[in-house]
């Protein structure tokens, strides 16, 4: 990599500045110093590239970056040696850039959580709170490990739930352009119909004058439809948008059940992995509480902790906010009794963990006949108006 440099010679002079290739800083250092060099600042020149034919960088890439320095840790790397190492490896350029401002953000003497919360990557916040925990307790390997299996259990239900919507995807797709054939090619062939609107019921005139605006304005509708779909996507890309959505669907049957129940299993989960890592209860109920995602849940967490603060037993407090079922709470109550409530909130984890993966299963096995069920009544609406509309006039002709 390439490295740009300010040295003094040993023999005295002025300032002097430049670019030199080196596998790493220490061994750019042992270069200039065999030049006979007295280096006074040496820093990563980093490739700007242009980001109109950059690809989207995915999180399976951070999962496996952050994967690989987990293992360096656990190795017994220090920090600093593995962050350089990453800084040598071949990623992605927003992942370069990554480790190259937390490289420079170590030597400037910052945390590693505050160096990845500030280096512009959009990471998880459970990522961050246990990284800060595990610099607080001595164990940064073992707390970035159990972020980085949570992101891998986060993006293996996101890319199971996104792998079954294929098909439905697929389904509603192919229904949308059978309809629009029909509005295309068929409904005109009985626009003369509509001559004799007095005589065709509500379907048929309500089908028929439906088709021909279609035809007749089909600019203007199909722009309405790009202007409404770019409209949907400004407003779900605004995470207050989309948080006010989550919230909305935890109220629907079956989907805010799942919803919930994956909640709470990344709660459990981070509390395990704060708790085993020595932090203070209330410092681990706080972090975790931060990022739950239900509003609701969050604020009965947070009454948790004001309980906690009041001197009330965790078990307790959690059993009178109705934050967790009964089996969840004798777990930690059992927990409290034999001093290992880390290993209970992990067991906690673990439990809802089975109820969310099998209400998911539920959730994909309902989306299928529920989108075979709407392209099938819209298309059957269609052609029932239109039959509707041939019968009745027929039967005035006789």
């Amino acid at each position: 990599m390439k490295l740009f440099y300010k040295a003094l010679p040993q023999t005295g002079g002025e300032l002097f500045k430049g670019e030199i290739e080196a596998l790493s800083e220490r061994e750019a250092l042992r270069i200039l110093e065999a030049d006979g060099m007295i280096v006074t600042e040496i820093s990563v020149i980093v490739a700007k590239t242009s980001k109109r034919i950059q690809r989207r960088l995915s999180k399976q890439e951070v999962v496996l970056a952050l994967f690989e320095l987990a293992t360096m840790l656990k190795s017994g790397v220090s920090i600093a040696e593995a962050i350089e190492s990453q800084c040598q490896s071949h990623y992605h350029p927003e992942l370069n850039d990554f480790f190259q401002s937390i490289n420079s953000s170590l030597r400037g003497g910052e945390a590693l959580g505050q160096s990845m919360k500030n280096s512009g990557l959009e990471l998880p916040d459970y990522l961050l709170q246990l990284v800060n925990s595990g610099e607080l307790s001595g164990s940064l390997a073992d707390c970035l490990n159990r972020g980085v299996e949570q992101m891998e259990y986060d993006l293996d239900i996101s890319t199971q739930f996104r792998s079954a919507l294929i098909y439905p995807g697929v389904l509603l797709l192919t229904g949308m352009l059978a309809v629009g054939l029909i509005f295309v090619l068929v409904v005109p062939r009985f626009s003369h119909l509509l001559d004799r609107a007095d005589d065709l019921p509500w379907l048929a005139s309500f089908v028929l004058s439906a088709g021909m605006f279609f035809n007749e304005y089909y600019p203007f509708v199909m722009a309405s439809l790009v202007v409404v779909g770019t409209s949907a996507g400004w407003l779900l890309s605004r995470p207050s948008v989309r948080r006010y959505i989550y919230n909305k669907l935890v109220r629907f049957p079956v989907v805010g059940m799942w919803l919930l129940e994956t909640e709470l299993a990344r709660w459990a989960s981070i509390m395990s992995a704060l708790l085993s890592s020595r932090v203070e209860l209330l410092a681990a109920l706080s972090m975790a509480a931060s990022g739950v995602g239900i509003d609701q849940k969050r604020v009965s967490l947070e009454r948790v902790i004001d309980g906690v603060r009041n001197g009330e037993p965790f078990s307790k407090s959690l059993a009178d906010n109705n934050v967790l079922s009964p089996a969840a709470n004798n777990l930690i109550r059992a927990g409290e009794k034999t001093g290992s409530v880390a290993n209970m909130m992990q067991s906690v984890a673990n439990l809802y963990d089975v109820k969310c993966k099998n209400r998911m299963a539920t959730v994909i096995t309902l989306i299928e006949p529920l989108a075979i069920l709407f392209i099938g009544v819209l298309i059957g609406v269609l052609v029932l108006g239109i039959i509707l509309a041939i019968t009745s006039i027929n039967s005035v002709s006789i």
